[in-house]
């Protein structure tokens, strides 16, 4: 799905998560640039949702103290332990289902395969639930 919207849309594209317009990134060279910033050359923004279950008036929803607490919250998801408890050995053995169904069929370019399990495997995992913007 992120595929198509990429090739339809390019690596900067808006869709609807969690009742909210917001705008997907997926250049390296942006989203570096975003995160090294940190609320300085972007403005940050959440889904009204959070709004709704943390309140707007809470110290917690404080764009700067929000921003750090999602960085330090993804960076424990995705950083070396959570990638060992979470994703490892889910794709382990998609790669390895993968591999084994690409050589029965002949020689293949590792490469491509590489790019098409990360996008396939990896991206529904980061970003879930993408809904088209109406």
């Amino acid at each position: 799905m992120m595929k198509k919207r990429m090739t339809r849309y390019g690596p900067l594209f808006r869709t609807n998560i969690l009742g909210s317009k917001t705008v997907i990134s997926t250049d390296p060279d942006v989203n570096f640039q975003i995160f090294r910033q940190e609320n300085t050359c972007f403005e940050s923004g959440y889904p009204d949702i959070f709004y709704k279950v943390f309140g707007r008036d809470t110290l917690f929803m404080d764009a700067v103290n929000l921003h750090k607490y999602v960085k330090t919250i993804s960076t424990e998801i995705l950083g070396t332990e959570g990638l060992k408890r979470t994703m490892i050995g889910v794709m382990d053995r998609a790669i390895r289902d993968h591999f084994t169904s690409k050589a029965s069929q002949g020689s293949f370019d590792v490469r491509k395969e590489v790019t098409s399990l990360v996008l396939a495997y990896m991206t529904p995992k980061l970003i879930s639930n993408l809904k088209p913007e109406t």
